[in-house]
């Protein structure tokens, strides 16, 4: 149910980043937009697209939008800080303090806010070349984590015991990290409209990086924890609106620690997942928690659904077998297989990166078994390149 909705005629959207779901919904409610993005997508034809008022890195003129409520929307992980950098060049109906950008897109600034609100938190520290990492070891273990301050927390991501990697690794755009011991790494999404969390679900990693269920299948308690976690987060960063993706560690000990949390639609087909397990238009939803005073949606899942994402890691493919089980699966919603013998498979950078996906939707034990299943049959063999 969505309350004082304005005309989809009076909307500017300007999209910061390119997902192709967000444009579709666009397209879908009738809403002129404007993509903006520095460097260009793959795959791009801007006369699929009705509504679109054109893409780059040159935004719309004032004077040229005079009638329209102007939305500032940021869709990727560069999205959130391209951001920052034009939010100030047009009258944005969403307008936030420049430091807000910075919380959202910075894990330095982000988790020192956070540490100072006394959220429980991996030990971290700025990175700079001055550190000494062997100090660093003795004090928090040999292994120790560093990973780059903007963008996502998978791409250039070094965990290390070796002191001369870490140490040249070192620079003010990192963060130092403690390696925690947890038993499992897990999220939840929220959307967020006008300071108000009406929707939230925990998404289990069956896999890290491979395998996400909707929704998790943790004990009522444990549940209360993470959700009362994840509200003290969205409160101490001052989300208004949007979607968060919040990233959570679960110890042993049955303790919540905050990893980190994206302002951003997650990746992973975790969007697809909602809408499958909830019976909603999560892009939809998504879209309109920036244009609506006050939004209502179905909180309760009617399913579980999961997707799987493939990488057998970088080489030339050389046999492949299984696939016709994904096909042919009675619990299939969606597939793609990317690659074919012969192809090169390059290294995955970031979790974001697979050559082909599946999601199965279905009563959880059932669907769970299902995908055993099928990791049973589905391999792939390759050729080492060099």
């Amino acid at each position: 149910m969505l309350i004082g909705s304005p005309p989809s005629y009076l909307r500017f959207v300007i999209l910061s980043g390119f997902r192709q779901e967000a444009i579709r919904s666009l397209e879908k409610q009738r809403i002129d937009y404007f993509i903006y993005f520095e460097d260009a997508p793959k795959k791009l034809d801007i006369l699929r697209y009705k509504h679109c008022k054109g893409m780059g890195k040159v935004l719309p003129r004032k004077e040229d939008l005079k009638e329209k409520k102007i939305y500032l929307i940021p869709v990727t992980e560069k999205g959130v800080y391209w951001a920052q950098k034009i939010f100030c060049l047009l009258p944005f109906e969403n307008r936030r303090h420049l430091d807000f950008y910075s919380l959202v897109f910075d894990k330095l600034l982000m988790k020192e806010k956070l540490a100072i609100c006394e959220i429980p938190i991996t030990p971290f520290m700025r990175g700079n070349q001055k550190l000494d990492i062997k100090k660093i070891q003795q004090d928090w273990g040999p292994q120790i984590v560093i990973k780059d301050r903007v963008g996502s927390g998978s791409r250039n991501l070094i965990i290390s015991k070796q002191s001369e990697i870490l140490q040249n690794a070192l620079s003010e755009n990192k963060i130092v990290e403690k390696l925690i011991s947890y038993e499992e790494e897990s999220s939840v999404e929220s959307f967020i409209c006008n300071k108000k969390i009406f929707f939230t679900n925990i998404t289990r990693y069956l896999k890290y990086g491979k395998c996400n269920l909707v929704p998790a299948n943790f004990s009522s308690e444990r549940n209360k924890i993470i959700l009362d976690l994840n509200q003290k987060v969205l409160e101490a960063l001052e989300i208004e609106n949007g979607m968060t993706h919040l990233e959570f560690f679960l110890t042993s000990e049955n303790k919540i620690i905050f990893g980190e949390v994206a302002w951003r639609p997650p990746g992973g087909h975790i969007m697809k997942l909602l809408s499958e397990s909830y019976g909603i238009d999560s892009w939809e939803v998504f879209l309109k928690t920036f244009f609506e005073s006050e939004m209502k949606i179905n909180n309760a899942a009617q399913t579980s659904s999961l997707s799987y994402l493939l990488h057998p890691g970088p080489g030339k493919v050389k046999k492949m077998r299984g696939w016709e089980l994904v096909e042919n699966s009675s619990f299939l919603v969606k597939q793609k297989l990317k690659i074919k013998i012969g192809d090169v498979v390059s290294n995955r950078l970031g979790l974001g990166e697979d050559v082909g996906h599946f999601i199965l939707k279905g009563e959880e034990t059932v669907i769970i078994k299902e995908l055993e299943k099928i990791e049973k049959e589905l391999v792939i063999e390759l050729w080492p390149v060099l």
